[in-house]
C-alpha cells in the first residue's frame, strides 16, 4: 500500500508544474505614466489578469519561456517572451489608432445592414479575442441607493460568441433598514435569488 501510495505521490508530482509569478508595470512610452486596466493574457494557459489603476499587474506562468499579450483600447497590442521571472518589469505601449468604418448616412434596408454586417463577421473567421467585460447593477428604494453588484469579467469570444469567461473581481453591498416593510420593495431583490 505504501508503494502504490509513493508512486500515486510520484507521477502526481512530477507532472504538477508550480507556478510562478512575474510582476511589472504598464508604462506609455512617450510619457513613461502607468496605464490602468491594460488586459494581459498568458497564451500558454489562455488565462489573463489587467492592471491596477497604477498600471501594476502580476501574473502567475507554469513554465518559461512564456508568452504575454498586452492589449488596451487606446494602446497598441503587444506581445511578449518572457524568459526570466522578475518582479519589476517596465513594459511600454505605444498609442494606437483605430480605424473605423466609414458612416454612410443614407436611405438603407434592414435586410442591407444585416447582410453588410454578416459579411463582415464572416471576413472574421474564427479569430479568438480576449476582452475584459464590466456589469453593474445599482437598485433604489424610494430615490435612495440600496443595493451595489458589480463585476468584472474576462472573456474570450469570437465571430462565433464567447467561448469562456471568468469573473476576476466582483463586490456587492446592500444597506440594511429600519424599517423591514422597504427591503420588500427593492426592485432587484429577487434578482440574487436566481
Amino acid at each position: 500500500m505504501k508503494n502504490i501510495l509513493f508512486l500515486f505521490l510520484s507521477f502526481f508530482g512530477v507532472f504538477q508544474l508550480p507556478s510562478q509569478i512575474i510582476s511589472g508595470v504598464v508604462l506609455d512610452s512617450a510619457k513613461q505614466s502607468p496605464i490602468p486596466y491594460v488586459n494581459i493574457v498568458n497564451f500558454d494557459t489562455r488565462m489573463g489578469t489587467f492592471s491596477n489603476s497604477e498600471g501594476s499587474f502580476s501574473i502567475a506562468v507554469e513554465q518559461l519561456p512564456a508568452r504575454l499579450m498586452l492589449t488596451h483600447v487606446s494602446y497598441q497590442s503587444r506581445t511578449l517572451v518572457i524568459d526570466e521571472i522578475n518582479d519589476d518589469y517596465e513594459i511600454n505601449l505605444s498609442l494606437g489608432v483605430t480605424q473605423l468604418y466609414d458612416v454612410v448616412v443614407g436611405n438603407l434596408d434592414l435586410e442591407q445592414i444585416v447582410k453588410e454586417a454578416w459579411k463582415r463577421n464572416k471576413a472574421l473567421g474564427n479569430q479568438d479575442f480576449f476582452g475584459q467585460a464590466f456589469y453593474r447593477q445599482l437598485s433604489k428604494v424610494d430615490g435612495e441607493f440600496t443595493e451595489v453588484h458589480e463585476s468584472f469579467y474576462e472573456v474570450l469570444y469570437n465571430n462565433q460568441g464567447f467561448n469562456r469567461w471568468q469573473m476576476t473581481n466582483g463586490r456587492y453591498a446592500f444597506k440594511e433598514f429600519l424599517d423591514n416593510s422597504k427591503k420588500e420593495k427593492n426592485p432587484s431583490f429577487l434578482t440574487f435569488l436566481v
